[in-house]
Order: structure tokens, then C-alpha cells, then sequence
């Protein structure tokens, strides 16, 4: 029995749109701990308030991602994840203009926290969708965004606030990070 050359499966290039799309996503969130001090020293305010928004973004996309789950059965990963994008950038830019800490709480707790609901649900769900064969390789590797984000996101945060100030880095995160997720985002079929 003679094998000839497999068809490519475009399954491969969602799994790498999801790697983009987790790294890009929860390295955004994942770096707020190197804003934090920038924040409480311009806005006042302790430690243990200062660290409510990253919980709440957290609150937040863990209770709309059942939500975030049946719009993706519904209308598919592609208009989800280019909300997303638009809402996590928007969280961004909405920190990097936040003169009070309430308004931390709405961009960041908030805004990003419904942004990132849209980041790993649809993105899983797309992959298995795609794969009926090789279907847990695709899933790990698709995972590994959120691995590299932990080293990625605050990485870059780091130099982006040393070289541009807390608020620039916030709002280049905000601009570059949506714009690469919805890039991904329209790769999504």
C-alpha cells in the first residue's frame, strides 16, 4: 500500500493563530504585576487594592466564558475573538488614560477581564473542530501560548515601561496586542 503526500490540513494554521492569539492575550494580562507599582505610585493606594483589578479580570473572564462558549457555538470563533481583540485593547488604552483607580477597575477588571473571555474558549474549540487525527498534539501545541506568554507578555511590558513609561507601554500593549489578536482572529474559519 503506497502513501503519497499527504493534503495539508489547515487545521495547522488555526493551531498557530491560537498560539498567537493565548501568548498574545494572557501575556497582556499576565504583565499587569509590572504596572502595578507604576500605578500605586501615580494614583495612590495600597498593595492589596491596587491588586483587586487583575482579580477581577480574572472573576470576570472565568464567568463569560460559559457565556463566550455559546456565542462561539452560535456564530463561530472569528466574530468572538475579534471582540476580544477590541476589548482588550480597549482595557489597555483605557488603563494607560485611568487618572483614578476606579477607572483601573473598569478598564483592566472589567473591560479586559470580558477581552479575555474571548481568548481561550474559541480558540480550543476551533482547534478541535479542525482535527479528528492528531487532535491532542494540535491541542498541546496550540497550548503552548499560554506558556509562552508568562515569559513573553511581561517581558515586553518590562522594556516597553523602562524605555516608554508605564502609560505609553500600556497603550502600545493595548494598540499592538488587539491589532495581533484580530490579525489572528480574521485567520479563524
Amino acid at each position: 500500500m503506497a502513501s503519497g503526500p499527504q493534503p495539508f490540513n489547515y487545521g495547522w494554521v488555526i493551531v498557530g493563530a491560537a498560539v498567537v492569539v493565548l501568548t498574545m492575550s494572557y501575556g497582556m494580562i499576565f504583565s499587569y504585576g509590572l504596572f502595578l507599582p507604576h500605578i500605586m505610585a501615580e494614583l495612590g493606594g495600597d498593595r492589596s487594592l491596587a491588586t483587586l483589578p487583575f482579580s477581577l479580570c480574572v472573576v470576570s473572564y472565568s464567568l463569560l466564558s460559559p457565556v463566550t462558549g455559546r456565542i462561539v457555538d452560535a456564530y463561530g470563533a472569528r466574530a468572538v475573538v475579534l471582540v476580544g481583540a477590541a476589548l482588550l485593547g480597549g482595557g489597555f488604552w483605557g488603563l494607560s488614560r485611568s487618572s483614578e483607580a476606579w477607572q483601573v477597575f473598569v478598564s483592566f477588571g472589567l473591560i479586559t477581564g470580558a477581552g479575555m473571555s474571548a481568548a481561550y474558549i474559541p480558540m480550543t474549540a476551533t482547534v478541535v473542530r479542525w482535527f479528528d487525527a492528531r487532535r491532542g498534539l494540535a491541542l498541546a501545541i496550540a497550548s503552548q501560548g499560554l506558556s509562552a506568554s508568562v515569559v513573553i507578555g511581561p517581558m515586553i511590558a518590562a522594556a516597553l515601561i523602562l524605555d516608554h513609561g508605564w502609560r505609553q507601554a500600556a497603550l502600545i500593549f493595548g494598540v499592538v496586542g488587539g491589532l495581533t489578536i484580530a490579525a489572528s482572529g480574521l485567520i479563524l474559519r
